[in-house]
């Protein structure tokens, strides 16, 4: 969704535990929500913000789920960025989205 004003764009995120059907072996995450935020700003730049809640389901330690709580979004971002750097992406456009 793009804000016509500011021209941000949100992708919201939504868990759908039930899409693929279990499997043993598997623990699922039944509460999962969240949104990317890309605001333009001054000369070209983006300010880019990830945010997500979820709650992994099974058996799963929190001390293990809130392990990854720095490391997820962090790596998330890291690749994100290495994948704009790469040349198909150089030039992308979607035509839905309104550049400032």
């Amino acid at each position: 969704i793009q804000n016509k004003k500011t021209k941000a764009v949100y992708i919201y995120l939504r868990g759908m535990p039930n899409y693929i059907a279990k499997k043993s072996g598997r623990v699922r995450v039944p509460v999962l929500r969240g949104f990317w935020l890309f605001k333009p700003l001054k000369n070209g730049k983006v300010l880019i913000v990830y945010q997500l809640y979820n709650e992994p389901g099974g058996g799963l330690p929190a001390w293990m789920a809130n392990a990854s709580v720095i490391d997820i979004p962090y790596h998330t971002l890291y690749k994100l960025r290495q994948q704009t750097r790469r040349s198909k992406y150089k030039n992308a456009r979607f035509p839905s989205i309104i550049e400032p």
